[in-house]
C-alpha cells in the first residue's frame, strides 16, 4: 500500500490523519478536490489552458489589465474552481453548490477552517 500524500486522491479522512493544519487544494465545479501541486496558482493555469484550448502565452495574454495583480481570482472566476488553504479560499463568483457543499464538509471535518462563501443565484 502506498503512503498517503499530495499526489494521492483526495480524501478528507486521510487528508486530516496525514496532515496537522494543512490543507491546500482545489474544487472543481462538480465538487471534486484536487490537491493544489505544484502550487494553486500553477494547477489553476492548467485548468484553463485545458479549458480554453490555450497555451499558457494565450492564456497570459487573455487575462485584462485589471487582473494584472490579481491573477488568481481572474483565473478562479475562468475557470469556476475555488482555490482553498487551510483558513481561506478564493472562490469564483458563483460558487457551485457542489463546491459549497465540499467547504462545509471540510469544515466540518476541521481541515478548513476559514468562511463558506454564499451560494448566488446565477442569472
Amino acid at each position: 500500500m502506498s503512503e498517503y500524500g499530495v499526489y494521492s486522491q483526495f480524501d478528507i479522512k486521510k487528508n486530516k490523519e496525514t496532515f496537522i493544519n494543512y490543507l491546500e487544494v482545489i474544487i472543481m465545479p462538480d465538487g471534486t478536490v484536487r490537491y493544489a501541486v505544484p502550487s494553486h496558482q500553477i494547477l489553476l493555469i492548467n485548468i484553463a489552458c485545458e479549458k480554453e484550448h490555450v497555451t499558457k502565452k494565450q492564456l497570459d495574454d487573455m487575462c485584462p489589465k485589471e487582473y494584472y495583480y490579481d491573477f488568481m481570482t481572474w483565473l478562479v472566476n475562468l475557470t469556476g474552481c475555488v482555490a482553498v488553504w487551510t483558513s481561506s479560499c478564493n472562490a469564483p463568483e458563483l460558487p457551485t453548490k457542489r463546491q459549497i457543499a465540499k467547504l462545509k464538509e471540510m469544515k466540518m471535518e476541521g481541515i478548513y477552517k476559514g468562511r463558506i462563501p454564499i451560494q448566488k443565484e446565477e442569472s
